[in-house]
C-alpha cells in the first residue's frame, strides 16, 4: 500500500501541472494577441517564453492550495489516521490568503475550504488504487463516468462561488470578468478532455 500512494501522489501531482498548463495554452488562445507581434521576426518565441511565464504565475497561485489538499490527503492515507477537522489543510488556506492574496474574507476562507476539501476527498479516492497510469487510476477510483463528471462539476460549482468573490473585489471589473470566463472556460475544455481520455466522449 505504501509503495502505491507513494506512486500516486507523484502521479497526481504531475497531472495537476498537466492540467495548468493545457489551462494555460487555452487562456492565451481565447485571448487576442498584441497587433504589433505579427511584425517581428521569430514571434513564437515571444509566444513560448510569455506562455512560460504565464504557466508559473498561474501554477504557483492555482497550484498551492491543491498541493496543500493532495498533502493532506497522503498523509491520511500514510497514517491510516484521518484527521477530524483537517486542521493542517486549514491552517494553509488561511496562510494562502494572508501571504498569497493579502486578503482576509470568511466568506472567501469558507468557499476556499469547501473546493479544497473537494479536492481532498478526490485525493483519497486516487491515491489507493493500484494501477500504472492515470486513466485506468481514474477509472478504478470512480466507477462511471457520469460520477467522475458529477465531482467536477461539484468543484465547477465551487470554482465558480470563489471567482465571484475575487472579482467583487477587483477595481477593474470589466477586464477581471473576461479573465475569468476565459479560465473558466479552459478549466471546463481541460476537464472535458480528461473525461474523453478516461471514460470516453459518451460522458461529456
Amino acid at each position: 500500500m505504501g509503495k502505491t500512494i507513494d506512486k500516486n501522489y507523484v502521479l497526481l501531482a504531475e497531472q495537476e501541472q498537466l492540467f495548468v498548463k493545457r489551462v494555460v495554452y487555452l487562456m492565451r488562445a481565447h485571448s487576442p494577441r498584441p497587433w504589433w507581434r505579427m511584425f517581428i521576426p521569430f514571434a513564437f518565441l515571444l509566444e513560448y517564453f510569455a506562455r512560460k511565464k504565464d504557466v508559473r504565475t498561474f501554477a504557483k497561485a492555482h497550484l498551492h492550495l491543491k498541493e496543500a489538499a493532495l498533502e493532506a490527503a497522503y498523509q491520511e492515507a500514510a497514517s491510516g489516521r484521518p484527521e477530524k477537522n483537517d486542521s493542517t489543510l486549514q491552517a494553509r488556506i488561511s496562510d494562502y490568503l494572508t501571504h498569497m492574496q493579502d486578503i482576509q474574507s470568511p466568506e472567501l476562507y469558507n468557499r476556499l475550504y469547501t473546493w479544497a476539501a473537494l479536492l481532498k476527498k478526490h485525493y483519497a479516492r486516487m491515491l489507493p488504487v493500484q494501477e500504472k497510469f492515470y486513466n485506468l487510476v481514474l477509472q478504478k477510483a470512480y466507477p462511471s463516468g457520469g460520477e467522475y463528471k458529477r465531482f467536477l462539476q461539484e468543484l465547477a460549482d465551487a470554482e465558480n462561488g470563489i471567482d465571484q468573490l475575487v472579482l467583487a473585489a477587483q477595481k477593474d471589473k470589466e477586464q477581471a470578468g473576461i479573465t475569468i470566463a476565459n479560465k473558466q472556460k479552459a478549466f471546463q475544455q481541460v476537464r472535458e478532455r480528461e473525461i474523453r481520455e478516461a471514460f470516453g466522449s459518451e460522458w461529456v
